[in-house]
């Protein structure tokens, strides 16, 4: 161990081999730079989680890393700068191997190791930004002197800048206004030059106003923007303006005229922007969760994006006067800690858990709301588990095969279910729809399998004799599964869900529209199922890249607003990925008072082009969704008011039994205190 000095005395942070087994999940922060830590190692120690730091600076760091073995279970931050200096050159290939090491044990990466190359090369960072449809500025990129000034040359602009492709933080940007001063400056003794021989020279961009905008994020949301004033030097690579006070002759017009001082840092804490919507398209992209941008808007209303850094250290006086002290510091904080909770195991330990919880705002409202919630249990992915014992799952029909070759084992699936401690089954009719069934040629069996596949739940949940349990009917998407670009118009959708409908509603106690895509095949499905007097609940499929929006690009609120006029009894968010639900779910207990639930895949990230009869076929199965991983996930869930928990594709009788017994544990507590039972759960009650 070594100490770190802070204002209140020397606290210690451990700094425990790689290779050290330890029984908990840790927050291992990884750096090149103990000064620009300090604050967070600070923070997290004063709330005494389990923190580990790597310095991967080469003249401090004395780690072991044996990539042969198996490194420890936690939360890692990445919080590598890549910066062109001495101290921190070679830190960069050490980091990306270590990223490397964590990433193929399914590490937790806050930053993958894509975000490096973005930090150490501007060239790349400027590339990646202009293939998301990010503008920058025109830039040529150069090595010896003489392509220095024929880079400048071509640019064709009166005024431009040069800077290091790897630059040491705060130097190396300079300003010209013809080719002269460049000449003169290529000779000079005050040249900084980058540490990997790669000079870019790029246009100076014409802000409209004396300041620049940062856009901090933090698990990917909006921190706060930070007005950063540079009319009085660019100090880093930072867009100039039409009245530059280092020159005179220019800029005695706008709004330097009566320039008063000002403070240089100015947090904005409501801002809104279009460009902030690709940010969050970039960082889904490159797997970041903690970045901020530069930008600014030009004379001619152009957006311009200057730089992307995932090193942020916030500004402390500029939160202080803005009344948000230590923001970014704690909401950092606040994200590691979200992502420990739901690492660790959880049963048994709820009471210590909330004792330290750190949700944001927003999902401590709906946390609080809801402390005390019961919960349903509903089953797992009965396709997938069928296939897993032996039953032929071809990629024509899906799991209706085992309607016609294995009836009996479907049974057994739902009776397995209730035995893990489902309260909700579903039949084994998702891929009983035309299209489906058309591709094994047994289309004409449409509503037969359909009748079967509902009597098989009906007569599970009749053998089991355990009371309270219910069988939910499936209306399925009725082409392909995750694919919105291939959902039908409105009205003929409705024709065949109401036909689908009619024959689930004379045996099922819920009619459950599953896996939607899109807005209106929610509400085509919906539509149809309300006519026949049974409780209807929508489960909408989110992308799974974090976005929290579904597979077609609409926002859950969109979504939710196109289901206003229709009495749906509950809503949900099924077959993708946990961590997209966990993103999502705050935004839609905030927009009903209705029961919310979830219902996750085991599946690797699903590809947009995805066919299952395609070349893509089965999706692989996630190994780092154990049960108790997904026990951990669903504790998540209930924190931010869901009352109804189930799993997906892959999630089996064993995700299902281990969920239900750390739920039920918790519940119990709360029984034994006399809660009430919420309004959530007397509208599912009543349903």
């Amino acid at each position: 161990q070594r100490k770190g000095e802070t204002p209140q005395g020397r606290e210690l942070f451990a700094t425990a081999m790689p290779n050290t087994v330890v029984d908990e999940p840790q927050i291992v922060v990884i750096h090149d730079e103990e000064l620009y830590v300090k604050p967070l190692l600070k923070e997290l120690a004063g709330r005494r989680l389990p923190l580990v730091e790597w310095n991967l600076k080469l003249r401090t760091c004395y780690h072991l890393f044996d990539t042969t073995k198996v490194p420890p279970q936690g939360v890692f931050y990445n919080r590598i700068s890549a910066c062109g200096c001495p101290e921190h050159r070679e830190t960069t290939q050490l980091a990306r191997g270590v990223l490397a090491w964590l990433k193929m044990h399914r590490r937790k990466i806050v930053n993958s190791p894509e975000a490096i190359p973005l930090l150490a090369s501007k060239m790349e960072a400027q590339i990646a930004m202009r293939s998301h449809g990010i503008h920058v500025p025109k830039s040529v990129v150069a090595f010896q002197d003489s392509q220095i000034v024929e880079a400048a040359t071509n640019l064709g602009c009166s005024k431009f800048l040069m800077e290091p492709n790897r630059r040491v933080l705060g130097e190396g940007v300079v300003t010209f206004h013809d080719l002269d001063q460049l000449k003169e400056y290529l000779k000079s003794p005050k040249r900084v030059s980058s540490a990997d021989g790669i000079t870019v020279v790029q246009e100076f961009v014409k802000s409209n106003a004396p300041y620049i905008i940062r856009a901090e994020f933090v698990g990917r949301q909006l921190l706060y923007a930070m007005h950063v004033d540079v009319s009085r030097g660019l100090d880093r690579l930072v867009p100039g303006y039409v009245g530059d006070p280092q020159h005179e002759g220019e800029g005695k017009e706008g709004a330097l005229a009566d320039f008063t001082p000002v403070p240089r840092y100015q947090v904005l804490q409501h801002f809104e922007h279009p460009i902030l919507e690709r940010y969050v398209e970039f960082m889904n992209h490159f797997d970041i969760d903690v970045a901020s941008f530069e930008f600014t808007e030009t004379t001619d209303g152009q957006v311009v994006t200057f730089d992307v850094d995932i090193c942020s250290t916030y500004n402390a006086p500029a939160e202080y006067r803005a009344h948000v002290p230590q923001a970014g510091v704690q909401a950092v904080a606040d994200h590691l800690n979200r992502l420990l909770e739901l690492s660790k195991p959880l049963i048994g330990t709820q009471i210590d858990r909330k004792r330290v919880s750190s949700d944001s705002e927003e999902d401590r409202s709906v946390s609080e709301e809801h402390k005390h919630v019961e919960v349903l249990i509903a089953d797992g992915g009965v396709g997938r588990e069928l296939r897993r014992r032996g039953v032929p799952i071809p990629q024509t029909i899906w799991s209706a095969n085992a309607l016609i070759v294995a009836p009996e084992e479907v049974k057994q699936v739902h009776l397995d279910f209730i035995k893990s401690g489902a309260q909700l089954i579903t039949a084994n009719n998702y891929a009983c729809t035309p299209q489906f069934l058309a591709k094994g040629g047994v289309a004409h069996r449409l509503d037969e399998l359909t009748e079967l596949a509902c009597r098989l739940a009906v007569e599970a949940r009749d053998e089991a004799g355990v009371p309270g349990v219910r069988v939910m009917g499936s209306l399925p998407p009725l082409t392909e599964s995750y694919r919105a670009d291939l959902v039908g118009e409105v009205d003929a959708m409705e024709k065949m869900y109401e036909h689908l409908a009619g024959m689930l509603a004379k045996h099922v106690d819920i009619i459950l529209c599953e896996t939607m895509s899109s807005g209106k095949e929610a509400y085509a499905a919906a539509k149809a199922a309300l006519k026949f007097g049974k409780p209807v609940w929508v489960s909408w499929t989110l992308r799974d890249d974090l976005s929290k929006r579904l597979r077609s690009g609409e926002t859950v609120r969109e979504a939710h607003s196109m289901l206003a006029d229709l009495n749906v009894s509950a809503f949900l968010f099924n077959c993708c990925v946990p961590e997209t639900i966990e993103q999502a779910l705050p935004q839609l207990a905030r927009l009903t008072s209705k029961p919310i639930g979830a219902m996750p895949n085991c599946f690797a990230p699903v590809p947009t082009d995805w066919s299952l009869s395609g070349e893509h076929g089965f999706v692989p199965i996630r190994e780092d969704l154990r049960p108790i991983d997904f026990a951990g996930y669903a504790r998540g869930w209930v924190d931010r008011g869901a009352t109804i928990i189930g799993g997906c594709c892959g999630i089996g009788p064993e995700h299902v039994t281990m969920m239900a017994r750390d739920i039920r544990k918790h519940q119990n507590m709360h029984h034994k205190d006399g809660q009430k039972p919420s309004k959530r759960r007397r509208r599912m009650m009543e349903n």
